[in-house]
Order: structure tokens, then C-alpha cells, then sequence
């Protein structure tokens, strides 16, 4: 299972968000670049690790955009046996 470590000290913006989501794990062109497209196509891709680091600072600038954020991975791991979320 590959591992995917994403810094949250760098999402300092949506657009930044989903960027970073996309280059991580390789997300189709027709991504739509937001929370709904990234529970779609993340649960269709192989299983990984996602390890986020520095939450309270994209908590900071992403306000409940980030907390729904962290949701969305939540609800994804508990869909998936294959997808595991940790906040480091």
C-alpha cells in the first residue's frame, strides 16, 4: 500500500487543496476540484495511506472548508478496508 504524505502547512487555499490531492494520487483530468469529486474519485482509485501533517494550520486558513476536508477522508475510511487516514 503506498504511503502519501501531504503537508497542511501548504494548503493555504482551496485551489492549493485540491491541486496537491490531485498530484498525490494521480487524480483523472476530470476532476472537478471539489469535496464531492474528491470522495468520488478517491474511492475509486487503489488503496494508500494518507498521512496529514500540520492540520491546525490549514485548519487556520481553510476554516470549515478543512474540517469538511478531514470529513470527507473520515467517510472515505470507513468506506474503504484498503484507504487508512492519519493526523500527524
Amino acid at each position: 500500500m503506498r504511503r502519501i504524505i501531504i503537508d497542511g502547512d501548504e494548503i493555504y487555499s482551496k485551489e492549493k487543496l485540491h491541486r496537491m490531492m490531485k498530484e498525490a494520487f494521480n487524480l483523472p483530468d476530470y476532476y472537478g476540484k471539489n469535496l464531492d469529486a474528491l470522495h468520488d474519485c478517491l474511492t475509486e482509485i487503489p488503496g494508500a495511506e494518507l498521512q496529514l501533517r500540520n492540520v491546525s494550520k490549514m485548519i487556520e486558513w481553510l476554516g470549515h472548508y478543512g474540517e469538511s476536508f478531514i470529513a470527507v477522508l473520515e467517510k472515505i475510511q470507513e468506506e474503504r478496508t484498503d484507504f487508512h487516514f492519519k493526523l500527524i
